[in-house]
């Protein structure tokens, strides 16, 4: 049986671009093994910061912003504005107003291949409906290498 609603299509999007983003940040953390202390090349206090203003412009809507200032080069290449609107947009609207950031943890991770650096923020945001999670992932030169939000 075949439907041809719009939410099918969008649920569609939505988890082809997190698949593509999560194959990234897995290509990325492959053969790590637990959490790792922050590389000394990042400075906790400034990934926590760079985080939660991502988190503060997607509640804004503003997905222009997060992909001109924030995306590194090699996540452009698989999340595009309009993916990432079309992706983040609906859960926004699932969970409704959001509340605050409650807690942001900062964990070092490697490539082990390329032996590159890595600093991923993990928050918790309430919502009027219920929490979510954000992971993100910045690179050498804070740039966002990963992106997710469950």
């Amino acid at each position: 049986m075949k439907r041809g609603n719009g939410y099918e299509k969008c649920t569609e999007k939505w988890m082809h671009v997190f698949v593509c983003a999560g194959c990234a940040a897995a290509m990325i953390f492959a053969g790590c093994s637990g959490q790792k202390p922050l590389s000394d090349r990042f400075v906790e206090e400034t990934v926590k910061k760079t985080a939660e203003e991502i988190i503060e412009i997607v509640h804004e809507g503003d997905y222009e912003k997060i992909i001109e200032e924030y995306e590194s080069a090699k996540l452009v290449t698989v999340l595009t504005e309009e993916d990432l609107r079309n992706a983040v947009q609906p859960v926004m609207e699932e969970l409704g107003e959001p509340e605050k950031i409650e807690k942001t943890v900062v964990r070092g991770t490697e490539n082990p291949e390329t032996k590159e650096k890595y600093a991923t923020a993990v928050s918790i945001v309430s919502y009027e409906n219920g929490k979510a999670q954000y992971t993100i992932t910045f690179n050498q030169a804070m740039k966002m290498e990963g992106f997710y939000i469950k």
